[in-house]
């Protein structure tokens, strides 16, 4: 038997107690250069044996492969092999990496081993969250790739998968889009090449979503790593981080979209993750995440209930853990909101002030406590809690200062300020605030442009501006075009409300029936899909009142009134629709009112008075001057005064200019109480 045969022989039986004999460098020297390769290999082979057995002998043997293959890259590639096998332990990375070194060194167009020496150093840069490391196994890949082409090499499957995760972990550390693209591009590349393993789709579908999370064409990313995981489960159905990445990405492409189909995709994959694993309290903080969300969107109690029973279950297995106490404290605080629960507001804003202790430089949990002080402004009707709340904000923004949703949460503060006390100022504030979210070049949420919209429709009333209500318009345009790019989705219908009545106010400014039509056509589709939405039938009614009152239409009176009377038939203390309803009566009263229609007119003066007079009984002070202008109409002038009187009483008086050049109260011209009443108003006016 010759001695390579006895070597092999050794290595087969796993015999390492014969190779006392061969420790001494004096049996190395008359063998050949491949003898002692084999050797080295034996003596590595038991150092391997000896570290899973828990040998501190496995240095001693490690020693003497390295002396007796001093000349072979394959005992130094096998060495490192056995070194890396110890994962997270970063001395024996470190050895690996010195081992690799000296293997490629003794032979530098050795691939497998510049390209083990790359995955070693990814692992470095992971264990001690150093990207030097990272950035050096980008330079072994890059030399592997080079001796490949050099060499004319088929490409290894592997290559480019560990080289995309290098740039992927490279990616996560630096924030950059940029770095992620360039992982992305080298797992196209190695799907390409061959790779098909569930563990290479996993990572794949991980660059991908947190890729999406950086860039605008998120929603396609999403949709791409899904495919990769549920590769990864077909490959290994059992796998509990492929059912929990599926769950996750779902349910980012439901908050991204706001399609129902993606939640109850992402539920039932949570319920599987949860068959497969239920102690993971990560899987139930995103489970109670997906559900919170969706109560929030739908107002949907039990959706919010549900949520917080995941976080409970959360922090029973992760108690206190930070992020899980921060989304259990936003359930409560929103379950508080629709609940008017002022002790489920405070425990919400105990457990939110305890992971801000534990995370005082995360703008996320800045930004939930903000919330959570601007709902105890709403509680309360207080303006402090809002200065508080935009104070909260604030302390985030030192953290982040283009931070999106801080910014955000700032502007509905000051907006909630503005609506509290009329402020036009803290309108403007808000408006301007919207408009640093804008410029964060962040996504904007359709959600975020609707609030905006609302801001900026609020302060168009209050100036009464016409810049405002089409910016308003504008963002309400641009907010349902990015609802409708989502798959099978619509705009939602408060949106599309305050859309209709912006086009309703641009109607006032312009005095063009295009506006109104548009507002018509909106409300009414509103009504189509859901009957019973009051605030729409309302403007609906108005708009039609607005579109007949311009273009002199009967139809349009006529459609406004019907509209009015289901609404009072709805809701009989509704003042305001008891006032309106009498205004439309009154126009088309007075648009039919001829010889050939005398009847006709009479009776609808004749209820317009009955509903100006129900107005006023319900409170309506605006439906006095109203009630004037019939009784001016009607050839009254006495009860005209006394009416016109009741409404500067009540402060529902319309300028005195404005009422000098009201054609209704054209019969009031000449009549002597009216000049004084004239007169007397522009002394006041003046004085003023």
């Amino acid at each position: 038997m010759t001695i390579q045969e006895k070597f092999k022989a050794i290595l087969a039986a796993s015999a390492f107690d014969q190779l006392v004999q061969y420790t001494e460098p004096v049996t190395w020297d008359v063998m050949s250069h491949n003898e002692r390769e084999l050797l080295g290999l034996l003596f590595v082979k038991q150092g391997e044996h000896q570290l899973k057995n828990g040998d501190s002998k496995v240095v001693d043997s490690f020693e003497i492969a390295s002396k007796v293959g001093v000349k072979s890259p394959l005992v130094f590639f096998h060495q490192a092999m056995v070194y890396a096998s110890q994962g997270q332990n970063i001395r024996c990375l470190n050895a690996a990496a010195k081992a690799l070194e000296k293997a490629v060194h003794l032979d530098p167009s050795f691939t497998s081993a510049w390209h083990s020496w790359g995955n070693v150093l990814v692992r470095s840069g992971l264990c001690c969250d150093d990207t030097a490391y990272l950035y050096q196994a980008d330079e072994k890949f890059h030399q592997v790739e080079h001796l490949l082409k050099l060499h004319n090499s088929k490409t290894d499957e592997n290559l480019y998968w560990h080289w995309g995760v290098c740039w992927y972990h490279i990616g996560k550390n630096s924030g950059e889009a940029v770095d992620l693209f360039r992982s992305l591009e080298r797992f196209r590349l190695a799907e390409k090449s061959g790779s098909d393993s569930g563990e290479f789709h996993n990572d794949y579908g991980n660059v991908l979503v947190d890729l999406g999370c950086l860039v605008s064409g998120g929603l396609a990313l999403y949709l791409e790593a899904i495919e990769h995981y549920k590769k990864f489960i077909d490959l290994v159905s059992t796998q509990y981080e492929g059912w929990l990445n599926l769950a996750c990405t779902y349910q980012k492409l439901y908050n991204l979209s706001g399609n129902f189909d993606y939640f109850y995709e992402a539920n039932e994959c949570f319920e599987h993750t949860s068959e497969l694993n239920s102690e993971d309290a990560t899987m139930w903080m995103r489970w109670g995440e997906l559900q919170i969300c969706l109560g929030k969107n739908m107002r949907d109690i039990n959706r919010i209930q549900a949520s917080v029973q995941k976080f409970e279950k959360a922090n029973q297995i992760e108690p206190d853990h930070p992020q899980v106490l921060l989304r259990w404290g936003e359930a409560e605080m929103v379950l508080a909101s629709y609940a008017e629960n002022l002790e489920l507001l405070h425990s919400a804003k105990n457990k939110i002030m305890i992971s801000l202790e534990a995370l005082p430089e995360d703008c996320g949990v800045w930004h939930v406590y903000g919330i959570c002080l601007s709902e105890f402004g709403r509680y309360f009707a207080a303006e402090e809690y809002y200065k508080q709340a935009i104070e909260k904000f604030n302390c985030g923004l030192k953290f982040n200062g283009s931070h999106l949703l801080l910014l955000h949460g700032i502007a509905l503060a000051y907006f909630s300020i503005g609506e509290l006390n009329g402020d036009m100022q803290m309108m403007e504030q808000s408006a301007h605030y919207f408009q640093l979210a804008f410029q964060t070049g962040s996504l904007i949420s359709s959600q975020i442009l609707s609030d905006w919209g609302v801001a900026l429709m609020k302060l168009g009333e209050m100036s009464n501006e016409q810049s405002y209500i089409e910016a308003a318009a504008e963002k309400f345009e641009l907010a349902i075009g990015r609802r409708l790019e989502m798959p099978g989705e619509e705009a939602d219908l408060e949106l599309l409300y305050n859309y209709g009545c912006a086009m309703d106010f641009l109607g006032d400014f312009h005095e063009e029936s295009v506006y109104y039509e548009k507002a018509v056509e909106v409300l009414a589709h509103i009504l189509q899909i859901d009957p019973d939405y009051h605030h729409a039938r309302y403007n609906l009614a108005l708009a039609l009142y607005h579109l007949g009152e311009l273009k002199s239409d009967v139809e349009s009176f006529q459609k406004a009134i019907d509209l009015f009377h289901e609404l009072v038939h709805n809701d009989p203390e509704d003042e305001a629709a008891w006032n309106e309803y009498g205004l439309a009566l009154l126009n088309l009263a007075v648009l039919t009112d001829d010889p050939a229609q005398a009847q006709q007119a009479q009776q609808l003066f004749e209820q317009a008075e009955n509903k100006f007079l129900q107005a006023i009984a319900l409170g309506n002070v605006f439906a006095y001057y109203n009630l004037a202008c019939y009784y001016a109409l009607t050839d009254n002038p006495s009860a005209s005064i006394h009416y016109i009187e009741r409404a500067e009483q009540c402060e529902a008086l319309p300028s005195a200019e404005d009422v000098m050049q009201d054609e209704w109260l054209e019969n009031l011209r000449n009549f002597p109480p009216y000049r004084l009443f004239i007169s007397r108003l522009l002394n006041k006016e003046k004085e003023e």
